[in-house]
């Protein structure tokens, strides 16, 4: 049962934490000129709290968007319409898809 519970806390934390990067990039990136630094401004809000409070929040953002891209790229490797060009399967990944894929998470890592 605390497993279940623990899975709709988490589930409900991850929507809220996308909705949040979702909602910013419209604001702030797509949107020229922004309507609003969003995030930006709480995380700056939280650093005036308390010191590590805004960092740690802003840690927190960035790890979960780089678990959501490692979540992605060994669920759909690079999925073409009917193929799958570098998937990753447990003890039968070949090298060149391992290579390609810890590329792809490196390149959204920057």
């Amino acid at each position: 049962v605390l497993g279940y519970l623990a899975n709709l806390v988490f589930g409900i934390l991850g929507l809220i934490v996308s909705v949040a990067w979702i909602a910013h990039i419209i604001i702030y990136l797509l949107i020229n000129p922004p309507l609003s630094p969003f995030l930006n401004e709480v995380f700056i809000k939280l650093d005036d709290i308390w010191g590590l409070l805004g960092t740690a929040a802003f840690a927190f953002f960035c790890f979960y968007l780089l678990l959501a891209v490692i979540a992605g790229a060994t669920m759909l490797g690079l999925r073409l319409v009917f193929i799958t060009i570098h998937p990753m399967k447990w003890g039968a990944t070949l090298m060149n898809s391992f290579l390609f894929n810890v590329g792809l998470i490196l390149l959204c890592s920057i």
